[in-house]
């Protein structure tokens, strides 16, 4: 059997983080499955991938709220609305792609590989079954849902939701959470020292873009109780930066290995964050608190509006000092042990692990 998965770009986001996981998983567990990665962009023309992926990391650093407006005013909406005509003209590509490939099974990590999929599958090509996993807590308009066969969800609200616009089988969505390394998972191996945690500060794999804020606050943090360590990505500069300032704080370059960012997981006692779907998902399953400190206008806003009114994430006020808000929770057993059980409540919706799922759609595909 041949599996072929479908993330968006040749940037390490989520989108791709999912889909390796996904492999991951089920190579451990059936060394008879072939699997593909492919993002019908570079498919399709390198030249092309290399001017979109530019193109979107320039404007989501020098304009991101012209992003964020654009992206919800077009993927946010009340109403679905097929009006991406300007990916069209991926169909051709992408039916290309699925003639030589030849897949057993289609996994979308991404909204767009799925809605080039129902643009093609509406002119009468057919394909092989098509399932489509969710990266972030809600569903955006791209996604497509008319001919997607099953889906991986988050919850159980965004089950019903997908019920409501695409398959009437329940059985056919599967709560699974957003698909993560395994090793996210496993619980820490020891409960850490509250008062005096370690913490761990990121942005995301292009560190902490235009976040000189959240720089100086974590700066001024050294000799307060609390040890420091930020992720700085891909952003050499902030690593220089951190590097050199007159601080405590260690600054750790982009980390490719996800064992390694589980043992740092496992050593820290909260996260300052961006809420993008993959990292929170990371944390929720950690138990690991999440400050957050900003978020991308669109997807991420979005995000945390849902982790916010369930009471999953904090979200951090610049007007205030960073070691107070802090101290506020770790020095607060009560609000602690409240968030924990929220977590747990968000975890007891999940219905089945994603891999255990992904074996039951692959085994209902085999039989036919």
């Amino acid at each position: 059997m041949k599996i072929l998965f479908l993330p968006i770009l040749q940037i390490p986001t989520g989108h791709h983080a999912v889909a390796d996981s996904l492999i991951s998983s089920i190579k451990k567990r059936r060394d008879n499955i072939e699997c593909s990665k492919v993002d019908v962009f570079s498919y399709a023309n390198p030249s092309l991938e290399k001017f979109l992926r530019s193109t979107y990391l320039r404007w989501i650093r020098r304009f991101p709220n012209s992003y964020g407006r654009i992206y919800l005013d077009t993927m946010h909406a009340s109403r679905r609305d097929k009006t991406f005509g300007v990916l069209k003209i991926f169909a051709k590509h992408m039916k290309r792609l699925l003639e030589e490939e030849k897949p057993d099974l289609i996994v979308c990590t991404s909204s767009i590989p799925s809605h080039i999929l129902e643009i093609l599958l509406d002119t009468g090509y057919t394909t092989a079954p098509i399932v489509n996993v969710y990266t972030d807590f809600w569903m955006n308009n791209l996604w497509g849902i008319t001919y997607a066969d099953y889906h991986l969800v988050t919850d159980q609200t965004f089950k019903e939701t997908v019920l409501k616009v695409g398959p009437k089988e329940p059985s056919r969505v599967y709560v699974t959470g957003i698909p993560v390394d395994e090793r996210y998972m496993e619980p820490k191996p020891v409960e850490q020292n509250k008062l005096q945690p370690e913490i761990l500060v990121s942005g995301g794999s292009m560190g902490l873009v235009g976040a000189k804020k959240v720089v100086q606050q974590i700066e001024s943090m050294s000799g307060h109780g609390y040890s420091v360590t930020a992720l700085c990505g891909r952003n050499k500069k902030l690593y220089e930066n951190i590097s050199h300032s007159n601080t405590d704080v260690k600054p750790i370059p982009y980390i490719h290995s996800s064992e390694a960012m589980n043992r740092l997981y496992d050593r820290c006692g909260a996260i300052i964050t961006k809420p993008g779907g993959v990292t929170m998902s990371e944390c929720l399953h950690k138990r690991l608190p999440a400050f957050i400190h900003g978020e991308l206008p669109g997807q991420e806003e979005v995000n945390k509006n849902y982790l916010m009114e369930r009471g999953l994430v904090h979200s951090l006020d610049w007007n205030q000092p960073l070691i107070q808000q802090l101290d506020r929770f770790f020095l607060d057993d009560e609000e602690v042990q409240a968030w924990r059980k929220r977590v747990d409540e968000y975890l007891a919706e999940i219905e089945m692990p994603y891999w255990e799922a992904m074996l039951k759609i692959i085994d209902e595909v085999e039989k036919g």
